[in-house]
């Protein structure tokens, strides 16, 4: 009932509720419906605690060599190089050509990271690669980031996931299914009960719990499902954020990095398990670009996303995007299409990569002979 305990409570002032005073037993029975109840709830992802990561120092080489001695003799080496103690991470990446007598090293990344499980997020000062959304270009710059990075808690589901509740009479078994395949098998006492994190699915699906009981009566409930794993779950938000100096010549020139600072940065946040909004701005001398997009979820019907953009500026414009994905078991669609208008840029059009004026992406796929997709 969510009663604070040492709390007086007027039994007849709650509508629905039914009691007997049992003056043998010193005990009140109490009579409610499930909407009174709180619902015993089932995580069927349920995971062991996890211990707190530790750190220690060592350093990490690897290589890659190539070497021809037939005709015109030349030799390379990448390497990547990692030294890593409980203050973060110490990363360069770079390649060695010997070549007709002539010697080269070409730096590729250089950088410190540091990463935090508990926000998750990671903080790198050095060369990082700019983040971006599905509207939106990367691009290499050397300075500082910080950025969510999800991947530090593999046991944290980002996307929305639906909840299957039921209720049972009496102390009951619970098998749930999703497509035919059984996910999860646990028991719940009598009254209304919640299985949260329903696993198992991409897409469009079907999930089934079936309740028995001590005698071997079943109840089977079947209810649709859609999950996108590209939406966030509600509350939920990822960021990126740059600033620093652009890279140029990127693989040709070690220490080549643009004059003028450069600032960008993304975010995205679940409104609700239906609704995912974005935006995204960046700047630098004579480029200014900032917009605003989201994904909706319509129902079982597929996600529908969209997003429009300005840049002013040197190059002035505006930029649409619209896009569609339905995944279910039998086949599968994702439709996208982007127009640029006037002379739309971003920050990689300063170094004369011009962004598309149009672009357009259509896939097809079906299910093809044994576990293989046919894709058009």
């Amino acid at each position: 009932l969510g009663i604070a305990d040492a709390t007086t409570v007027d039994l007849d002032s709650i509508a629905g509720l039914s009691y007997r005073y049992d003056a043998a037993r010193q005990v009140v029975d109490l009579r409610m419906p499930d909407s009174l109840r709180r619902p015993y709830a089932l995580d069927s992802r349920a995971l062991p605690a996890t211990q707190a990561a530790t750190a220690s120092r060592g350093l990490v080489i690897n290589y890659d060599a190539y070497a021809q001695t037939l005709g015109e003799q030349q030799f390379s080496l990448y390497t990547d190089l990692r030294y890593f103690d409980p203050h973060g991470v110490f990363n360069n990446t770079g390649t060695a050509y010997f070549y007709n007598g002539q010697r080269r090293y070409t730096r590729f990344d250089t950088s410190w990271s540091r990463s935090d499980p508990a926000r998750p997020s990671t903080t790198q000062i050095g060369d990082a690669v700019s983040g971006s959304l599905a509207w939106t270009r990367s691009v290499r710059l050397g300075g500082f980031q910080w950025r969510s990075n999800f991947a530090l808690r593999p046991d944290l589901v980002t996307f929305p996931i639906p909840s299957l509740s039921g209720s049972a009479a009496v102390p009951t078994a619970v098998d749930l299914y999703i497509n035919n395949v059984r996910q999860y098998s646990g028991s719940v006492p009598s009254g209304p009960f919640i299985i949260r994190d329903v696993p198992g699915i991409t897409g469009a699906g079907q999930a089934t719990v079936i309740t028995r009981d001590a005698l071997g009566r079943t109840v089977a409930t079947s209810v649709p499902l859609y999950v996108d794993t590209r939406m966030l779950a509600a509350g939920l938000s990822s960021y990126s954020f740059e600033a620093g100096f652009l890279r140029r010549n990127y693989g040709l020139q070690s220490f080549d990095y643009d004059a003028r600072p450069a600032v960008s940065g993304s975010m995205r946040r679940g409104l609700s398990d239906v609704l995912t909004v974005e935006g995204h701005a960046e700047a630098t001398g004579g480029v200014l670009n900032a917009g605003v997009g989201a994904l909706m979820r319509l129902g079982h019907a597929g996600v529908l996303s969209g997003a429009v953009a300005g840049s002013a500026g040197r190059y002035p414009g505006t930029q649409v995007s619209v896009g569609y994905q339905l995944i279910e078991p039998r086949f599968s669609i994702n439709a996208q299409t982007t127009r640029a208008f006037g002379r739309y840029g971003d920050l990689a059009s300063r170094d004369g990569t011009p962004v598309p004026s149009a672009t357009d992406q259509a896939t097809f796929a079906l299910p093809f002979l044994h576990r293989q997709t046919l894709s058009l």
